[in-house]
């Protein structure tokens, strides 16, 4: 299971999970229906929505699920 507790170590994390299983970024574009070009930009941005992490998991045949809850909980 990947967690996102934020852009850089989701990202960190997902591209181990895709370095482990042989997963080329080619491969997640083209799944995507973007350029791997278009990828790169994904993997550079400061903050990914929740459209890009979906995206991006989907990819990997995971699917996405998000858990609000109080801050102090």
């Amino acid at each position: 299971m990947l967690k996102y507790h934020d852009t850089e170590q989701f990202l960190k994390d997902y591209r181990n999970y895709i370095d482990g299983k042989g997963i080329t970024n080619a491969h997640i574009a083209r799944k995507i229906g973007i350029s791997p070009q278009q990828l790169q930009n994904i993997y550079k941005k400061q903050q990914l929505t929740i459209y890009d992490i979906t995206r991006l998991c989907n990819a990997v045949d995971y699917d996405v699920t998000i858990d609000i809850k109080p801050i102090h909980d």
